[in-house]
């Protein structure tokens, strides 16, 4: 009913008077809207809840839907909302869906895959590339790299010394090889830190990114260690490389990793491979410091883009004070921070 919406419309806000007879005023207070001691919280809490709850319901009626009409239960599910990981989550449990695909950018930027694979299969090739979840530039390495950073320890042993650093509670910003399509950042261009480690996740969530505090962090492991701490989908094990879905946690995985789990219990995993070979060989260092799992976010205050380059690491850096850059070359220490 677009007599609560203005979206289409006004330039200034997506919602007429009319929904705000409905639901009340939006919260105004942006230094700290979602404080737990505002006492509008719980409306915006029960507001946020309800929207989800319609909107898991209505992926499923519209899927349902679509199996019925086309007499096939195989599904390709894109789109903004394709991002509701939770949603992608019941999706993969229905039993009238026998597989699902969410493509890693199912969003708006991610037509310009769509496009271009439009004309690939146009040209007569039948069959398609795979997902690229890395499609984007890897900046060349400019002269004033060295006078913004310092190279501190070479490629030959910079994922050993990197996960000593997190080990000792440090967080580590990467920029490993091409950039990441789309809003979830895949360890190319990451803060990373120890997933046990709850002060330095709790520093890294709300004191650097500035998140509110019911966004947990995401966990980044290992294929072969997410089933060990998570209940994980076969349909399609490959929407947990790009973050397409939520894994609930084994009761083991609570004790040790609590940081990093929503108050469900799920979590927003990523899962490594060794076809990326950086984030393999990485994981394979921490886990030879008891350290299975790691804290993955974007290398971004909240609301900013992701970084692009390394003028954006160095100014980013500073805003945050992170001190450690892991790239391509070696593990760089960021000047006067």
């Amino acid at each position: 009913d677009l007599s609560y919406l203005e979206f289409h419309k006004n330039p200034e806000r997506s919602y007429s008077d009319k929904f705000i007879d409905v639901f009340g005023k939006p919260a105004t207070d942006f230094s700290n809207p979602f404080g737990s001691a505002s006492p509008e919280y719980q409306r915006f809490c029960d507001i946020a809840a309800s929207a989800q709850k319609w909107t898991e319901e209505l992926v499923k009626k519209v899927v349902d839907h679509a199996i019925s009409v086309a007499e096939c239960r195989n599904v390709v599910f894109a789109g903004g909302v394709a991002h509701n990981c939770v949603a992608v989550a019941q999706l993969m449990e229905n039993e009238a869906v026998n597989q699902l695909v969410v493509p890693p950018s199912p969003g708006d930027s991610g037509a310009a895959l769509g496009a271009a694979l439009y004309a690939y299969m146009g040209n007569g090739i039948e069959r398609p590339p795979k997902p690229v979840m890395y499609p984007g530039a890897s900046p060349a390495r400019p002269n004033v790299m060295d006078e913004l950073f310092r190279l501190t320890v070479d490629k030959e042993t910079m994922f050993e010394r990197s996960a000593d650093l997190l080990k000792q509670g440090d967080i580590i910003a990467t920029f490993l090889g091409n950039c990441e399509m789309g809003p979830r950042a895949l360890g190319h261009r990451s803060l990373l830190c120890n997933a046990a480690d709850e002060p330095t996740v709790e520093r890294l969530n709300f004191a650097i990114k500035k998140r509110e505090k019911f966004r947990p962090l995401a966990p980044m492991l290992k294929i072969d260690s997410a089933y060990q701490y998570f209940h994980i989908c076969r349909k399609n094990v490959e929407i947990y490389s790009w973050m397409g879905s939520v894994a609930t946690a084994r009761p083991h995985t609570h004790a040790r990793f609590s940081a990093v789990l929503h108050i469900d219990g799920s979590a927003r995993l990523q899962t490594v491979t060794k076809n990326q070979q950086y984030l393999w060989d990485f994981l394979t260092a921490c886990e030879a410091r008891d350290m299975p799992m790691l804290v993955n976010t974007s290398f971004n205050i909240a609301g900013d883009p992701i970084v692009f380059d390394y003028i954006d690491c160095f100014v980013n850096m500073h805003r945050m004070g992170i001190k450690w850059l892991l790239t391509n070359s070696g593990l760089y220490e960021c000047l006067n921070v």
